[in-house]
This record gives C-alpha cells, sequence and structure tokens, in this order.
C-alpha cells in the first residue's frame, strides 16, 4: 500500500483520518503528511499493511500509535517494556560511549567515583500485587486459558468483564476473582482476555514479576523491576538503589546499574566488576563513601590491582560535622561540650585494638558482636565511665560508653 492510497483510502478508513485531523481532511493534509508517513512506515515494519488493520491497530490503543500521531504521551509500562526489552541495546550505547571517551581521551579511565541513589520507580505505588495473588492469577490462566471456545471459562469470562450479560456462575467465579487477586490482578486478567497477542505479554510481566518477588514485600504491576523498600525520607514505596561510577576526567559516566538492595554495602564488587568489563583494564583508583565500607568486599579488593579509597565510619563523620559548620554557632555551652565525645574524637590505636578518648579514656574490644538489622559490630567499652567527671556529656542516659564497628 502507497502512502497516496492511505490518503484516499475508502470506508471505515476515511473515518479513522477525519477523527485525527477533526473532521476537516483538506486542512489537515499537511498533519498528514507529517504525522501519518511514519505511522504507515511503523505499520509496514510491523507487518501490517492494510488501512483497516492500521485503523484497528490504533483503535486498540496502542501506544506506540498514539505516540507516532503525538495523540499522547507513553504509558508508564510502555517506557518500562521498551528498557526491558532493549536492555542489551542500551548497554551497548553504554560500552560504545566508553571506549569513545577512553579513545578521544574525554576519559582518563585512573581514577573512578562511585555513588548510589535512590530513585523513586517509574509506576503507582498502588498497582501492585503479593506474592500469593500473582501465583493465584498465575495458575488460574495457565489452566483455563488453553480453552478459549465458545461456552468455556475463558469465553464466558471474557464476555462478563465486556460488559455482556452472563449467568450467575460466571458473575460469582468473577467476584471471587476479585477478592483473591485484588484489582491489580484483575487489571492483568481483563488484559489477557483480549487476544492471543496480549495473553502473552502479560504471562511475560508475570515471569518478570515472578523474578522480582523479594520475602513478603509487594512487587509493582507497572515496573516489577522496582522494589518496595525505603526512601531516604523514611516512606515506602516503589524505588530503584541506582549505582553510579563517573571517571575523574569530566565527570562522564563509565558505568551504572540499578539494584534492589536497600543500602549500598555490597555494591562496590558488583560496580567494580562492571568497571573492569567497561574500561578493559583493572589497574585505577575507586573513590567511594563509607556506605560503602563493607569488610568482606575490601578484603576481596585487597588482594587486586584495584586501589580502593573508602573513609571510615570515623573519618566521614568528622567530615560532616566539619561541613556544618553553621551548626556549631548556634549550641549552648553544654552541647558544645557534648560534642567533643562524639565518635569520630575518639582516635583509634590499631597495634592495642583500643578507642582513646578525647580526655585520655581507652574502649577496650570487649569481644562481643552485636547484631542490628543483621550486621554484625564489635563492641568497645570501658569500666571507667562510673567515675568519670566527664559523664554527663559523654554517656547521657546509657550506664557507660560504648562504639560499635562493623565486624
Amino acid at each position: 500500500m502507497t502512502f497516496l492510497q492511505f490518503i484516499i483510502c475508502s470506508g471505515s478508513s476515511r473515518n479513522f483520518i477525519l477523527d485525527c485531523l477533526g473532521g476537516n481532511l483538506w486542512a489537515g493534509l499537511g498533519f498528514i503528511l507529517l504525522r501519518s508517513l511514519p505511522f504507515v512506515c511503523w505499520g509496514h515494519m510491523n507487518g501490517i499493511f492494510s488501512c483497516r488493520d492500521l485503523e484497528k491497530w490504533w483503535r486498540r490503543n496502542d501506544d506506540t500509535c498514539n505516540i507516532l500521531l503525538e495523540c499522547k504521551r507513553p504509558g508508564k509500562s510502555s517506557i518500562n517494556e521498551f528498557l526491558n526489552r532493549f536492555s542489551d541495546l542500551v548497554d551497548a550505547f553504554d560500552v560504545f560511549i566508553v571506549e569513545f571517551g577512553l579513545r578521544t581521551g574525554l576519559m582518563g579511565g585512573d581514577v573512578q567515583y562511585v555513588d548510589g541513589t535512590f530513585l523513586s520507580g517509574y509506576c503507582n505505588d498502588f498497582k501492585r500485587m503479593y506474592r500469593d495473588h500473582l501465583y493465584f492469577l498465575r495458575d488460574f490462566i495457565m489452566e483455563f486459558s488453553a480453552d478459549k471456545s465458545e461456552g468455556s471459562l475463558w469465553f464466558e469470562l471474557k464476555r462478563h468483564f465486556n460488559g455482556e450479560e452472563c449467568g450467575d456462575e460466571v458473575k460469582a467465579i468473577a467476584e471471587e476473582l476479585k477478592k483473591a487477586v485484588r484489582a491489580s490482578g484483575i487489571h492483568l486478567l481483563k488484559r489477557a482476555l483480549r487476544s492471543e497477542e496480549c495473553l502473552d505479554e502479560v504471562l511475560l510481566r508475570i515471569r518478570m514479576m515472578e523474578g522480582n518477588l523479594r520475602g513478603n514485600s509487594p512487587v509493582s504491576v507497572v515496573d516489577p523491576d522496582a522494589c518496595s523498600m525505603l526512601d531516604k525520607g523514611n516512606v515506602w514505596g516503589f524505588n530503584y538503589n541506582y549505582q553510579l561510577a563517573v571517571d575523574g576526567r569530566f565527570g562522564l559516566i563509565s558505568a551504572h546499574y540499578v539494584t534492589q538492595n536497600s543500602n549500598d554495602r555490597r555494591e562496590l564488587l558488583a560496580m567494580v566488576g562492571r568497571l573492569n568489563e567497561r574500561l578493559g583494564r583493572d589497574e585505577y583508583v575507586v573513590c567511594a563513601d563509607n556506605g560503602y565500607w563493607h569488610v568482606e568486599s575490601l578484603h576481596k579488593l585487597d588482594s587486586s590491582p584495584v586501589t580502593v579509597v573508602i573513609p571510615d565510619h570515623g573519618a566521614a563523620s568528622k567530615r560532616k560535622a566539619n561541613d556544618s559548620c553553621y551548626y556549631y554557632f548556634h549550641l549552648s555551652p553544654f552541647d558544645l561540650e557534648r560534642e567533643n565525645f562524639k565518635f569520630y574524637n575518639f582516635s583509634y590505636d590499631e597495634d592495642e585494638d583500643v578507642f582513646i578518648g578525647p580526655y585520655g579514656c581507652r574502649l577496650s574490644n570487649s569481644g562481643k558482636i552485636r547484631f542490628k538489622y543483621g550486621v554484625g559490630y564489635r563492641a568497645y567499652s570501658t569500666d571507667e565511665c562510673k567515675a568519670c567527671l566527664h559523664k554527663a556529656f559523654c554517656v547521657a542516659d546509657r550506664s557507660r560508653r560504648e562504639i560499635l564497628v562493623r565486624d
């Protein structure tokens, strides 16, 4: 079909064009030339050649058609499906950018800065499913979608959700389904009932959702890759932990990826592995903040050619305190004295494995391991607190001072 044939098409396809032009064909000829030609070409690329099939394609509210015809913005599901479908292409483009930067001198490759941040998932927090609901929906679709003949349960449910009159038994089953899979599951079921193509899309999405289930946490229907976690504002939602490494010369991105881990502690090894692959070398310097401090990871990297620069907890806390000098001008004398007993004002003696306070008190390793949120900490304490003159500033409401260090 030529473009001229598309313009002078007859029947319902003429109504399709008039819908696009607001009822004025000749006044919208420029619109046809600019908007419809890409639409026709996209149809040819997808094996759709006739005007009637193009019309049906558009009336199914396909996002790609709406984007080409500028009818509306793409939906969140379409954007996430694109990223998942063409992730290999995105990775290949990233590899090309790094290779081009190293070849042209835009990237040095000697120093890499690593950091992570939380990003809100591109999805609605209310469109979610739990493990039991998802498995029930999957088993139901797999069991009843095989028989689509007239009179089958799949056929009758399709009629019911299309608003057609059905028997009481079908209505009762539909009500039970709403209770079993909730509103998000019914949304997926309605989509699966449309056509064989939609059924395959829903099954693929269910498999993606199954792969991203974590314990009893829900998974997003719109963006399965987003994880239900607390953001920096202590608000639950579907978020990403976005890891990023930039080159030290001009700040170009060297590597990036998304993880579902709620913190950065175990991400240093993964990022170094990606940097080795992207840079084609393993001798460079990685700079990261204290959030990446993980003893096991640092031990593994210690035997590799990579040089890791990362502050311990004391140095990181002291830097934050120095950066907030405005804070000190508004402290009372009592609070100023308490600042002297912050953790970062205790020095560590590696030979004797003790912490030395600002007035000479020594906190030794008690040999105990404390666990917080599944992380082990070594406990350092002293018995000198009972007779210490500075106890009110150092210990506060505890019986003695204790310092916890990640094991």
